[in-house]
């Protein structure tokens, strides 16, 4: 009985550790985005400020992508039939997000070639 508290245990530390990678990754990416797009402005280089943009969409997709990770985790530990509803809307929220994101990234890397 006490391996299954261990390894409970081991996975919230886990979900935890991913989250705290989610964010640590948003903010490194912020940061990263504002030197780059400051940089772009006083320089005024449009095609620049348009691949900054991107790259920050991309930071915001892998940030997602990691939270889903840690919401699945989470829903391991817990599977109660509202926790797997809240992470399926989750899911399906987030995995919508990041469609469109997807694509608006890649309509504006169409508009950055021409």
């Amino acid at each position: 009985m006490w391996e299954l508290y261990v390894l409970k245990s081991f996975l919230e530390i886990t979900v935890y550790i991913v989250k705290l990678i989610s964010v640590a990754t948003l903010i490194i990416g912020l940061l990263s985005y504002l030197k780059d797009i400051l940089i772009a402005i006083f320089t005024k280089n449009y095609k620049e400020i348009k691949k900054v943009k991107n790259k920050l969409g991309g930071i915001v997709l892998l940030g997602l992508e990691i939270l889903i990770i840690a919401d699945i985790v989470e829903t391991i530990i817990n599977p109660t039939f509202k926790d797997i509803g809240l992470l399926a809307a989750i899911v399906a929220i987030r995995t919508a997000i990041s469609y469109f994101l997807n694509k608006e990234i890649e309509s504006s890397e169409e508009s950055i070639k021409r």
